[in-house]
């Protein structure tokens, strides 16, 4: 059977030379202990965003994903009901009345009014076919 008297010894001795070690290294070159201390807090805090971002279940992120889609669908039917009232068609006009009738400037404001909707409905849209697939 094993003396218990020189497993402890063993013990006290390996642990005496592990903390010597220690002691000394930090001693002789506290730029290695500092680096390897912070490489492991590094390590640490990874692992803990990595938990704290597994924890978020699927029914959170879906919820905040529902939130998005609904503001995206929002501005995409906004602008389609703006497009559909015919808005820069209206701003072209009063601009038109307001000035020379016979301007070639009259087509510009309204072409780049209605790619500016056009544009952000595709943009609305695009965002809610991005947030779908997230969900999924």
């Amino acid at each position: 059977m094993i003396d218990v008297r020189k497993l402890l010894l063993l013990l006290s001795a390996l642990g005496a030379v592990l903390f010597g070690t220690a002691l000394v290294t930090s001693l002789l070159n506290p730029v290695l202990v500092e680096a390897t201390a912070r490489e492991m807090i590094r390590r640490q805090v990874e692992t803990q965003v990595h938990d704290k971002i597994d924890a978020l279940d699927a029914k959170f992120l879906s919820s905040k994903a529902g939130v998005l889609i609904g503001k995206q669908a929002s501005e995409a039917e906004t602008a389609r009901r703006q497009l559909r009232e015919k808005v820069p068609e209206r701003v072209a006009a009063v601009i038109s009345e307001m000035l020379n009738l016979d301007c070639e400037c009259r087509k510009t404001v309204e072409t780049h009014l209605r790619d500016g909707f056009e544009l952000q409905m595709a943009t609305a849209s695009q965002a809610q076919a991005r947030l779908t697939a997230l969900i999924r």
